[in-house]
């Protein structure tokens, strides 16, 4: 499965997936410097990527469909 590249739902329109970023990268013709955004599923799934500062643990935690943009640029969509 980290080799296929999937045209799924997404939450507003109709996109690609993949684990593959190499693969992604061609199919959509983007600059591979670029960053996507990542799908995490929980606090703890987050915390293996960025530390999350201790007074926004709370809100990260009860967050529903939401997009955290860190300072380096990388995104996760909770």
């Amino acid at each position: 499965m980290e080799n296929k590249v999937f045209l799924t739902q997404t939450d507003t329109t109709i996109g690609f997936v993949s684990q593959n970023a190499d693969k992604l990268t061609k199919i959509k013709q983007r600059p591979p410097h670029k960053h996507y955004i990542k799908a995490v599923n929980s606090l703890h799934t987050l915390k293996t990527f960025a530390r999350v500062p201790q007074k926004h643990r709370n809100r990260v935690r009860r967050s529903k469909k939401t997009t955290f943009i860190m300072p380096n640029t990388n995104s996760y969509h909770m």
